[in-house]
């Protein structure tokens, strides 16, 4: 075994070059949940560079890493999920991907979901996990999407390079903290402070709710909220 230290993510992998696969498989099997809905498969497939993207990934891939955190000494594990691991030539040669099934994939609607969805850090992320492990130097990111109600149109998005970086920026930042939480036991939560003046969060009003426009706030998702879970100081 082997460990490289770089930009604070340490990757352990069986040999020079090599990549320690946790678990791989045929990418059909990635598709076994959509044989249940047939017109989302077909309509994925009917998509040329959506099964193009496919075409060129054989397999799915956990890839393990550490993050050894600078200012605590702590060593955190890591691993993700690469959906979309194409072939080392080609098109799609410096891309990796992930699939999603939101409600609804407009661009307006899913780039807000994928910024409050945290996906954005997946992807950042996984490039660098992937790239580090196989010594590889990929930095793009496709989003395979099949909206989830009928008729299950499909959608295909690639993040942006400064998308990718405030995604690494981002998770960087909150494994520093949370590396800070578990060194002194000490847990943010949804309130500023517990002592002075402001242990009372105010709640007002936002501009929209002075119009009774309730549709120009935040759309509801039925995909993760990258918000912070409540949480205190442990015992």
């Amino acid at each position: 075994m082997t460990d490289t230290v770089i930009k604070g993510l340490t990757i352990t992998y069986t040999e020079p070059g090599g990549t320690e696969l946790l678990r791989q498989r045929d990418l059909n099997d990635f598709f076994i949940p959509l044989a249940y809905v047939n017109r989302a498969t077909l309509a994925l497939l009917a998509e040329r560079p959506i099964a193009e993207f496919a075409d060129a990934s054989q397999t799915q891939v956990w890839v393990a890493g550490q993050w050894r955190d600078q200012d605590t000494n702590l060593v955190i594990p890591l691993r993700a999920l690469v959906a979309y691991v194409p072939s080392g030539s080609g098109h799609y040669a410096r891309a990796l991907g992930a699939f999603r099934t939101p409600r609804e994939a407009g661009h307006g609607a899913w780039t807000r979901v994928c910024y409050f969805g945290g996906y954005h850090l997946h992807a950042a992320l996984a490039l660098d996990l992937y790239n580090h492990a196989a010594d590889e130097d990929r930095l793009e990111f496709y989003f395979v999407l099949s909206e989830s109600m009928p008729p299950y149109e499909p959608a295909r998005r690639q993040l942006s390079p400064q998308f990718i970086a405030l995604g690494r920026k981002t998770y960087q930042n909150l494994l520093s903290r949370y590396a800070r939480c578990l060194k002194h036991n000490i847990w943010p939560g949804y309130d500023l402070d517990e002592k002075g003046d402001e242990i009372w969060s105010v709640v007002d009003l936002e501009p929209w709710m002075e119009q009774g426009k309730a549709d120009t706030a935040a759309p509801a998702t039925t995909e993760p909220d990258a918000t912070a879970p409540n949480s205190r100081r442990s015992e």
